[in-house]
Parts: structure tokens; sequence; C-alpha cells
């Protein structure tokens, strides 16, 4: 259950494009096809694959079904789709340099140029650890990052170790405004609270930042926790309190974003 939002809320989307046309066949096709790059307009071969589920542990019948994919549009889908993630973590993963307060205009280029619409930010689970205000202004406060083991810190000590968020949520807007690339704020569901979400969501709707939608939180569901010692996942029933919480602290804010 979600809050009713108007706005979309997407909380992990990775789009694939491609510019051929293809051709998919399941249980047995075996013919080939050809078709135009529509790029290149050179003429290109397929090959449909098959996908066997003869295996004795799938349950069968014998009705055939056929797929086939080609480049003709048949229906249209919203922008929001074509999303991606970029974290706070080790600056952005290099988008970001806080020792001249700028961004990577090569990394930049690449993003706007591989049709990417939004980003969400802060991350994924490490955004149920995220403490929004605490990385704003001057006077920040270091975050616990959860990954903290694995790129790009690879912290020997383990996960959780806290860093200073240089690329915080002043400079994800400020580089979604630069590439004109819209944003989804992801709500923290496992550490933060309610009240905090709901501010956040006030913060990014006062600045009038380019934001398509929010998402409370990421895999709050995980049996077991990231960071030892620290509570981030919620049961099922939690998830949903807490979703109605954040409603409840936006008040008429609710259905005007």
């Amino acid at each position: 259950m979600m809050i009713p939002l108007k706005k979309t809320v997407l909380l992990a989307l990775l789009s694939m494009m491609t510019s051929m046309s293809a051709c998919a066949v399941l249980n047995g096709g075996t013919e080939t096809g050809t078709g135009t790059d529509t790029e290149t307009k050179q003429p290109i071969v397929y090959t449909p694959f098959v996908l066997d589920v003869s295996d004795s542990s799938y349950e069968t019948n014998e009705q055939q079904t056929t797929v086939t994919v080609s480049k003709d549009a048949v229906n249209t889908v919203k922008k929001e789709l074509f999303g991606d993630n970029l974290s706070w973590r080790g600056n952005g993963y290099g988008v970001y340099d806080p020792e001249t307060d700028s961004f990577n205009e090569t990394l930049l280029e690449a993003i706007k140029n591989c049709g990417v619409t939004t980003l969400r930010y802060p991350g994924g689970i490490e955004g149920d650890y995220f403490i929004w205000h605490e990385t704003i202004g001057e006077d920040r406060e270091l975050q616990m990052d959860p990954f903290s083991s694995q790129y790009p810190t690879y912290y020997a000590g383990g996960d959780g170790k806290k860093y200073y968020p240089y690329f915080g949520l002043e400079e994800f807007m400020e580089m979604c405004t630069q590439i004109g690339i819209e944003a989804v704020v992801q709500l923290n569901a496992g550490t933060g609270t309610p009240k905090d979400a709901a501010d956040l969501v006030r913060w990014c709707e006062e600045h009038n930042y380019p934001v398509s939608s929010y998402a409370i939180g990421n895999e709050v569901h995980f049996a077991e926790e990231r960071v030892m010692f620290t509570r981030s996942t919620k049961t099922p029933e939690e998830y949903i309190d807490f979703a109605n919480e954040v409603y409840a602290e936006l008040g008429e804010l609710a259905d005007t974003v």
C-alpha cells in the first residue's frame, strides 16, 4: 500500500533501449528473420531464441505461444520509465568533485546522451540510512554507508562506516537542473521518521526543484539487517503504518505532489 500521492512512485527502474527490430519465439521457434537498423539503415539478421520449458520441473501443456517484437510503436509509455539510480556514496560515484566544487562533465554528458529521464537519489538501500537534513548547507553530518566495505570505499572494517556527504541533496538537485533531468527522491523509511520524510517533500517543493516523484523507502522488507545493531527493515504492517503517517504529516500537500 502506498500513500496516494499523485506523482508516480518509482522504486527502482532501469531502462533498456534499442533501435533495431527483433524477434522472439517461445516454445520451439526456429525461423530466422531480417530487418533494418533504424540508425545505420543497414540490413540485420536476427535469430529467435528458444525458451525450453520441457524440463520436468515445469508444468507444461501442448499449447504453443509465439511472441514477436518489432520496431513499430503500438503504445506510448511515461518518460519516467527510463530512469536510473544515483547514490550519494563516493560523491555520486565520481559525478561530483568536492575539491573543485564541480561536476564531472564527461559523466554528465554520458548521462544526458544515454536517454535517462529521471534519477533516483540518494540511492537504494543506502537511502534508508540517509538523514537528508544533515546533508545540506555548510554544517553537515557524517552519513552511514551500509555498503562501506564495497565499491567505491572498500572499507576493511566492514559495512556501516560513516562518510561526509559532499554530494548531498543540494548538489544532486543542482546536477539535475544543469542537465535537465528530473529527480526521484527516496524518502528514508528505514532509520528515518515520517516527519523527516514529509519535511523532505516540503523542502523540495518549496525550492521548486525538478522532482517527478517521491518513493517511500527501498527494500525495507529484507529479513536481515544490512548494518549490525541498526534497524532499517520493516514488516508489511509497519511499512503501511509508516506510509500512512507520512501522508498524514503532509496534510493538504499530499494532494498536490
